[in-house]
């Protein structure tokens, strides 16, 4: 995987309708939600993803799309079930393998490709 494949993915995912969730840090202060910090143990979100990936954090497709899928995971376990962030993280998630397959950075069976680094 190249950076700019990684990138492609990443910039797609941020211009879905969806993703304004997910664009920047939970400010748990700002949202009164207090205990997010205690629930959340690893936040994640799609700007600190960027940054990851512009500072050359991220080797392995398989730990970039980690911190991906950790971005949706974060918010089905903070949220209520049926809730709005839990739909769009569902339907975020889905976009994540189709456009990650599309790329090629995904296998048939949904396994980032082995041995694949980033450039």
């Amino acid at each position: 995987m190249d950076v700019a494949t990684a990138t492609e993915l990443l910039t797609n995912l941020a211009r879905h309708r969806y993703a304004w969730p997910f664009a920047h840090p939970v400010d748990y202060v700002a949202l009164g939600v207090p205990d997010y910090p205690m629930i959340i143990q690893r936040p994640m979100d799609l700007a600190t993803i960027r940054d990851k990936l512009e500072a050359g954090t991220y080797e392995l497709v398989s730990a970039f799309l980690d911190d991906v899928q950790l971005v949706w995971s974060n918010a089905k376990v903070y949220n209520p079930p049926g809730s709005d962030v839990v739909i769009m993280a569902d339907a975020m998630e889905q976009e994540t393998r189709r456009l990650a397959a599309s790329l090629g950075l995904i296998d048939a069976a949904g396994q980032p490709v082995i041995g694949q680094h980033t450039e």
